[in-house]
């Protein structure tokens, strides 16, 4: 039988804690993109309940709605899961707070409480082409704010036949306090988690229905000038 030397053993231990050191940031890119590859998946089943819903309701969007979105069944009624709790898979008479886990991207749900912290940000306005000097646009879920000036089709879902270039534009992204601070917002919110889940990349849903991943910096709002 071979005896090893405490030196021997003490260099094997060295090349292994070296190997390990090296070998951490690719499993941590790995971990990060299985749980990105997760979210798209569940982001895809929430695009696929909107659309759903809209084609149940004369092919108009859930809403009039919030901006930011909680994977959890509520009772109020400016909340995506309020309309689309249902085609997620959730018993109509589910009690206000159970988690609507295809609702949350999975690296959410897993360190935050989904009545607590909203985990999607949904465009609330979609600028339209204009070559004047105007910003026209359209607010496509509809909205609950009673900012003066909102006239009554601001407060009103659209139908999907508005939308422009449905395949470019956003209908929800993943939501995080720097979203917020990117779109002119000031000031960090407790309802919302401080960085984004996938580091330089934030999940994002399109009306057309497929789901992509994109830079932090990417513009929502391609026509805006």
């Amino acid at each position: 039988m071979t005896a090893y030397s405490l030196m021997e053993v003490l260099l094997a231990i060295c090349i292994l804690v070296i190997l390990a050191v090296l070998l951490a940031p690719t499993f941590q890119v790995a971990r990060t993109t299985s749980l990105r590859m997760q979210g798209l998946s569940n982001m895809r089943q929430t695009i696929s309940a909107i659309l759903l819903y809209a084609a149940d309701h004369d092919n108009k969007l859930p809403g009039p709605l919030d901006e930011f979105h909680y994977p959890a069944v509520t009772t109020k009624t400016d909340q995506l899961a309020y309309f689309i709790g249902t085609y997620l898979g959730v018993p109509a008479n589910a009690s206000a707070g159970v988690a609507v886990t295809p609702m949350a991207p999975v690296a959410f749900l897993s360190k935050n409480d989904p009545t607590k912290k909203a985990c999607y940000f949904a465009i609330n306005n979609i600028y339209l082409p204009t070559s004047g000097s105007k910003n026209i646009y359209i607010k496509p879920w509809g909205t609950t704010n009673q900012k003066a000036g909102y006239t009554e089709a601001d407060h009103t879902p659209k139908s999907l036949s508005v939308i422009p270039t449905p395949a470019e534009t956003v209908a929800i992204i993943d939501a995080d306090s720097q979203l917020r601070t990117t779109l002119g917002a000031v000031g960090e919110r407790t309802y919302l988690i401080k960085d984004p889940l996938y580091g330089k990349l934030r999940n994002a849903g399109f009306f057309d229905g497929h789901v992509e991943s994109v830079p932090i910096d990417y513009n929502m709002f391609p026509y805006f000038k």
